[in-house]
């Protein structure tokens, strides 16, 4: 899971399986969410990054995600689970950009006053990952996404910017 709700979300599904019986079908868990947002659950890998600012963190700690969802096989299920957030949190810019501009893109997006759906496509047009990119780094097809949104028009594309089009 990413984004400001994920280790709540992570930990309710893997709740949801130990319950029904299936945690011998469960598989490695593991959340990116804001700061001072996890919960107390074992067996549940937890990363935090800064929100709504990025920072240098959030790279450091996108490259361990990305390195989590690798670890997927071609055969295994992915449950995805996705909310609100997950736009500052998961980030990977274009390759020739360096971070200080990202950054500075970022903070002059939070502080012009623009709505989100518009901050976000600006977002969409200079990061690896977003606007279905994250979908390079899943080997399986088998996957499952739940979108929590929390943006006034419900546009499930903006949240997270679109991490994976299915």
């Amino acid at each position: 899971g990413v984004g400001k709700a994920a280790s709540y979300e992570v930990q309710a599904l893997r709740e949801l399986f130990i319950k029904n019986g299936l945690q011998d079908k469960l598989g490695h868990c593991v959340s990116y969410t804001k700061i001072n947002h996890t919960v107390e659950e074992k067996g549940l890998l937890q990363f935090e990054g800064t929100h709504p600012v990025i920072s240098a963190e959030n790279l450091e700690k996108t490259s361990l995600f990305l390195r989590e969802l690798k670890k997927i096989k071609n055969q295994d299920c992915l449950f995805f689970l996705l909310s609100g957030g997950a736009s500052s949190l998961l980030e990977l810019p274009l390759k020739q950009m360096k971070f200080s501009t990202l950054r500075v893109i970022h903070q002059d997006l939070l502080a012009s006053g623009m709505n989100i759906n518009a901050m976000n496509q600006v977002r969409k047009s200079i990061s690896q990952i977003k606007n279905g990119g994250l979908r390079n780094y899943i080997p399986t097809d088998n996957i499952i996404q739940f979108i929590t949104c929390d943006i006034p028009n419900a546009d499930l594309s903006d949240v997270g910017l679109s991490l994976i089009h299915i």
